[in-house]
């Protein structure tokens, strides 16, 4: 019997890819088999382990077209595949998008209306609705004209996508007194090609400080990637810090995120792997919207400048480098984060007796 497979496309970064996970997981529950199309081997290797923790077969390839010669052997490797469905989602480069939907019919868009026209054999979904990208995705099995059903997903139940799942790690035993205690997760990263999305590293280490002077018994603890190390390097004089930049592999990755106070963090991936893990989030926004593409979770705080900026958010497919001023970022007052962090759901996670801020 000829397998029924479907072959998504979403060369995003990592943020983006857990917010198709919904939909790779509504697709699997449907008997197909799934092919994703991701932008790089990290991001590859975290949607393998992440559907290996829910025990569920997925094929991940990364897409790399930076040469010819491997865009030719991916574009060939996916045509034998024959997949019954191509569903390519909003923003993939339209030379790929193209290449792709000329080698495999029927194709699902998720785009905007503009890119749909003249399209046959397609089934076409519209971006254009005011919905958060995670509903976007799942509407690909509904009618477009549709309301959403009312079992659709919530952020509630997002954040149970890995509930029950094992984290375990050989690194366990070596971290487990820090686990042990109280800390809270900074992330200072999010690639470098969207770097403008960053709240600044000063404000960061500002905010460390503050975290060691309110509340002396919890560490703050650095996460990235191996490439986002330098952005530690002024930490190394704070006590209260941890640098684990580059150190911790998946399963010890999302168990730090589990057992956190909280994560602090920009729109980076880091964030959204708050939301599928639950751990509460201080969300620093500026150039993104926070009702599109923002992390996926009820146990947000969102922190955004006082000064109103009417060009925020700015983010989009045609204007993805940012101003180059940021000032939406950096006038964002480590004060006002240090404030959400004393939210009282944030505050109840704290095992040790007398967290509460003096400022």
């Amino acid at each position: 019997m000829k397998k029924r497979l479907v072959h998504v496309v979403q060369t995003h970064g990592l943020g983006d890819c857990i917010m198709t996970l919904p939909l790779l997981l509504d697709i699997s529950a449907e008997g197909y088999e799934i092919v994703f199309s991701c932008r790089d081997n990290y991001t590859a290797d975290f949607i393998r382990y992440i559907f290996a923790c829910l025990n569920l077969e997925i094929t991940v390839f990364s897409a790399n077209t930076k040469s010819p010669l491997l865009a030719l052997r991916y574009l060939i490797t996916i045509a034998f595949s024959r997949p019954c469905y191509l569903i390519i989602c909003h923003g993939v480069n339209s030379l790929l998008s193209r290449l792709l939907s000329f080698i495999i019919l029927p194709v699902i868009y998720i785009a905007k209306p503009r890119f749909l026209s003249g399209s046959q054999n397609r089934l076409l979904m519209s971006k254009e609705r005011g919905f958060h990208k995670v509903l976007y995705n799942q509407m690909l099995f509904f009618d477009s004209k549709s309301n959403i059903p009312s079992d659709f997903i919530s952020k509630r139940d997002f954040s149970l996508l890995l509930n029950g799942a094992s984290f375990a790690s050989s690194q366990s035993t070596y971290y487990s007194s820090l686990t042990s205690s109280d800390f809270i997760i900074f992330s200072l990263g999010s690639g470098e090609a969207e770097s403008f999305k960053r709240w600044p590293t000063h404000n960061y280490y500002e905010l460390a400080c503050l975290v060691g002077k309110n509340f002396p018994s919890t560490r703050v603890v650095l996460v990235g990637s191996p490439s986002e190390k330098y952005l530690a390097a002024d930490f190394c004089s704070l006590d209260n810090v941890v640098d684990l930049i580059g150190k911790l592999d998946f399963s010890l990755l999302l168990e730090f995120y589990s057992k956190a106070v909280c994560l602090v963090s920009h729109c980076s991936g880091a964030a959204h792997i708050s939301s599928i893990v639950g751990t509460p989030l201080v969300f620093i926004s500026g150039p993104t919207s926070v009702d599109i593409t923002g992390p996926y979770t009820d146990k947000c705080v969102v922190v955004s400048s006082k000064k109103n900026f009417l060009c925020s958010p700015c983010y989009s497919k045609h204007f993805h480098d940012g101003c180059h001023v940021n000032e939406c970022m950096s006038s964002i007052n480590p004060l006002d984060v240090l404030s959400a962090i004393s939210s009282p759901f944030i505050i109840s996670r704290f095992k040790g007796q007398n967290h509460f801020p003096v400022i």
